[in-house]
């Protein structure tokens, strides 16, 4: 149960990382998730019964387009600890990745890039998470593990109802040297998947429309966290 109580950490710092670089038995078995689309400004997902809207000349990328980047961040959390490097690695294979935008183009170094993420975790019946609060639990006590040059001060825990629905949330500080941004990270248990959002941004501008992106989600048929 401990190593499997391991992998659930790594998927969750699995997803952190990916925006930075820009249950118990009684579980049912999860379906299927869509990873959705967008069309126009509106981003749909049929499985969470839920859309959002992207901001205005925001850009969307793809996973393949993401990929080296969730690979760059475990590296700078991990740093000598090949264990938690090949664990954030193995997590991939149950995350579904469904929406990652930015406010500007991957590799921008005109000044910060702003990101929104959406994920869906698949937990197994006998992962040990029934709840949002499981989850993050979790993954405070693979943060602890790493031994790289990224850091992370962690806050405290809080519910916020997105779209009608209550997630748990989590606010970071990741710093680099001098590099210092926020993250937020909420999620929500639903149909056997951890549904999560996370927010990445250094400004106040940012925040505000990342924002106005969680007041945008809804959800057509509604779950407790």
């Amino acid at each position: 149960m401990e190593t499997q109580m391991r992998h659930r950490n790594t998927r969750t710092l699995t997803l952190l990382l990916a925006a930075l670089m820009t249950t118990n038995c009684l579980l049912p078995k999860p379906e299927k998730v869509d990873s959705g689309l967008i069309e126009g400004s509106t981003y749909s997902n049929k499985f969470f019964k839920m859309t959002l809207t992207v901001p205005e000349k925001w850009l969307a990328h793809s996973i393949d387009e993401t990929s080296p980047l969730r690979k760059q961040g475990a590296e700078l959390v991990a740093g000598q600890n090949k264990g938690m490097k090949d664990q954030i690695e193995a997590a991939e294979a149950s995350v579904v990745h469904l929406v990652h935008v930015s406010r500007y183009p991957l590799g921008y170094t005109g000044g910060f890039n702003a990101s929104f993420q959406c994920d869906a975790e698949k937990l197994g019946i006998l992962s040990g998470v029934s709840s949002s609060s499981d989850y993050i639990a979790n993954f405070r006590k693979l943060i602890s593990q790493g031994q790289g040059q990224l850091k992370y001060t962690l806050g405290d825990n809080y519910t916020e109802s997105i779209g009608g629905v209550n997630f748990t949330a989590l606010d970071a500080q990741a710093t680099m040297g001098p590099l210092s941004l926020h993250q937020k990270l909420c999620v929500s248990v639903i149909k056997g998947y951890a549904l999560s959002f996370i927010m990445t941004y250094s400004s106040e501008d940012d925040l505000s429309t990342l924002n106005d992106v969680l007041k945008s989600i809804s959800f057509s048929a509604k779950s407790k966290a």
